[in-house]
């Protein structure tokens, strides 16, 4: 879904839900770069970290992106509320 329906009031109402909570098995963000980018004209895209408090702890969250630089990450985890633990994997692949 996009970050304008996950932030909705009506979306809210649904992560006040228990029983949604708990089939609530993780929260991925796609194309984390455009967080940032994205974020200067579609607001939503810098609000994604308001998500943390109403969403269960113990869901984990999940981003993927194959055009991170470290500067840019650092920042994006702010965003999206990622914890400063949270692990990052990286792969380059070289032809």
């Amino acid at each position: 879904m996009s970050p304008e329906i996950a932030l909705s009031d009506p979306f809210h109402e649904i992560l006040r839900d228990q029983h949604f909570q708990k089939k609530l098995v993780l929260v991925a963000v796609d194309e984390l770069h455009i967080v940032d980018q994205w974020g200067t004209f579609r607001k939503p895209y810098s609000q994604l970290a308001v998500l943390q408090d109403p969403i269960d702890h113990r869901v984990p969250w999940f981003g993927a992106s194959a055009t991170l630089d470290p500067a840019m990450l650092k920042w994006v985890k702010e965003l999206v509320g990622f914890t400063p633990n949270v692990k990052v994997l990286s792969e380059i692949r070289r032809s």
